[in-house]
C-alpha cells in the first residue's frame, strides 16, 4: 500500500516525520529474533520463586529476635537448610509442622549460586491456620517462596533463610506478602548457633486504611513464629546430646569442664525534657517492658532480670556471679555502631529498633541507649539444661536487687 503525505507550511511537522522516519530505519535494520540460528533461545526469564524477593519498594526489615543456641553447631544447621529433600527431620519441615501446617509440599531446588556464593531457590506449598479475626476463614492456602543463601562475611561462613509467603484465602491476603530473612552465624568455636530474625510487609496492591493493621498483626506473628523456630533448635540442641559437633583442637573434657556464654543487654534511658539533663531509666507509662532500664535485642525485659526488678539506676548491668558462673570477660560498653558518643550511648527521638534513627548527639532527643556485653564460663555439666533453654540457672538470680 502507498500512502501520500501532503505537509504545507509547518516546518515543525517536517521535523518530527523526519526523526520517526529515521527511527523507523533503525529499528527495521534490527536483526530479526526469528533469524536466530536453530536450537537458539532467549535467556530464561527468572523464576517466579526467585522473583519474589526482589520487591520494587524498599520497605526496611525490621528484627524481631535474636537468640544463641547452645551445642547446635552451625555447620549442621548450614547443611540442614540446603539439604534436597524437604521432609521430617529437617529443621523447615519441622518448623512448619511445628506450626500447624498440613498439607505440605516442596518444588525441587532452583539452583543460582555464583561463586562462593551458594544460594538455591523452591517454592512450598501448604495450608495454614489463621488467627481469629472478622471475615477470615479458619484456614488458608499458602505460598511460600524460599531462598537460602550460604556466603562468606569478615572471614564468617553465614547461612541466611529468607521466605516470602502468600495467604490465598483471607481478606487481601493476596494483596501482600509477609516477608522474613533469618541470619544464622556460628560462635567463635563453631559449636553454637547464633539466630537474628527480621521481617516486613511488602504490598502488591493498595489496601487502604487497613495497611497498618495488617503490618502490625503479621510482626506479632512473625514475633511468635520466630519463638516456635527457637524451640525447634533447642530441641534438636537437646536431642544431639553428647554427639555434638567438636572442632579440632578441643576437646570433650575442656568442654564439659569449662563452656562459654556471651551475653549482651541494652542499657536505656529517659530525660524529663530534652532541656534537662537527668537521664534515668524509662519512666513513661507507654514505655511498658523498658522501664526496667536494661532489655534484650527486642527490647524486652532480659531474661536474666529477676521478677519485680523495676527502675534501676545503677551504671552496670545488674547480673552477679557465683561459683557456676565464673566471669571471662566483665561487663563491658561493646557498640560496634559508629553513631554513638564517647561513652557508647546513642540518642533517638524515641526507642526504636531501626538502626538509623539513632544519632551521636543528644540535642533534640529524649531517650538513649547503649550495649553491653559479658563472657562467662560456666562450670560443671549440671547446668547444660538449664543452659540449653537459654535460662540462667536459678542462683543467678539471686542478690540481684
Amino acid at each position: 500500500a502507498l500512502t501520500e503525505l501532503v505537509i504545507r507550511d509547518c516546518q515543525e511537522g517536517v521535523n518530527a516525520l523526519h526523526e520517526r522516519l529515521s527511527t523507523a530505519e533503525i529499528e527495521d535494520s534490527e536483526p530479526d529474533d526469528s533469524d536466530d540460528e536453530p536450537g537458539s533461545m532467549p535467556p530464561p526469564a527468572p523464576s517466579s520463586a526467585l522473583s519474589a524477593f526482589f520487591p520494587e519498594d524498599d520497605q526496611p526489615f525490621e528484627k524481631v529476635l535474636e537468640e544463641c543456641i547452645p551445642k547446635l553447631p552451625f555447620n549442621d544447621i548450614a547443611k540442614d537448610l540446603l539439604a534436597p529433600d524437604f521432609e521430617e527431620g529437617r529443621l523447615l519441615f519441622d518448623f512448619y509442622k511445628f506450626s500447624e501446617m498440613t498439607e505440605m509440599d516442596a518444588s525441587p531446588w532452583i539452583d543460582e549460586s555464583d561463586g562462593d556464593l551458594i544460594m538455591k531457590v523452591r517454592e512450598l506449598t501448604m495450608v495454614a491456620k489463621v488467627p481469629p479475626a472478622p471475615m477470615c476463614p479458619p484456614t488458608t492456602r499458602v505460598t511460600i517462596s524460599v531462598r537460602v543463601s550460604s556466603f562468606t562475611s569478615g572471614g564468617q561462613r553465614a547461612s541466611v533463610l529468607e521466605s516470602s509467603t502468600l495467604s490465598h484465602d483471607v481478606p487481601f491476603g493476596t494483596h501482600f506478602s509477609v516477608q522474613e530473612r533469618v541470619e544464622f552465624r556460628p560462635n567463635a568455636k563453631g559449636t553454637s548457633t547464633w539466630v537474628v530474625k527480621s521481617t516486613r510487609v511488602h504490598f502488591l496492591k493498595r489496601v487502604g486504611w487497613i495497611k497498618g493493621n495488617i503490618e502490625k498483626t503479621a510482626t506479632n506473628e512473625q514475633k511468635k513464629a520466630g519463638e516456635k523456630l527457637i524451640k525447634c533448635m533447642r530441641e534438636r540442641s537437646k536431642a544431639r546430646g553428647t554427639q555434638s559437633y567438636m572442632p579440632p583442637g578441643d576437646s570433650m573434657e575442656s568442654r564439659d569442664d569449662e563452656k562459654k556464654r556471651e551475653e549482651v543487654v541494652w542499657q536505656l534511658q529517659r530525660r524529663t525534657t530534652i532541656f534537662q539533663f537527668d537521664w534515668r531509666a524509662p519512666f513513661l507509662p507507654h514505655d511498658g517492658p523498658k522501664r526496667c532500664g536494661w532489655v534484650d535485642t527486642a527490647y524486652n525485659r532480659h531474661l536474666w532480670m529477676p521478677p519485680g526488678y523495676s527502675q534501676n539506676t545503677k551504671d552496670m548491668p545488674p547480673l552477679i556471679e557465683d561459683d557456676s558462673f565464673k566471669e571471662i570477660e566483665k561487663w563491658h560498653v561493646n557498640n560496634p555502631l559508629l553513631t554513638a558518643d564517647a561513652d557508647g550511648w546513642q540518642y533517638a527521638v524515641d526507642f526504636y529498633r531501626k538502626d538509623s534513627l539513632w544519632s551521636a548527639t543528644s540535642s533534640g532527643n529524649s531517650v538513649r541507649r547503649r550495649l553491653w556485653t559479658a563472657t562467662y564460663a560456666v562450670n560443671g555439666a549440671g547446668l547444660d539444661d538449664e543452659m540449653s533453654m537459654g535460662r540462667p540457672p536459678a542462683r543467678l538470680t539471686q542478690s540481684m536487687r
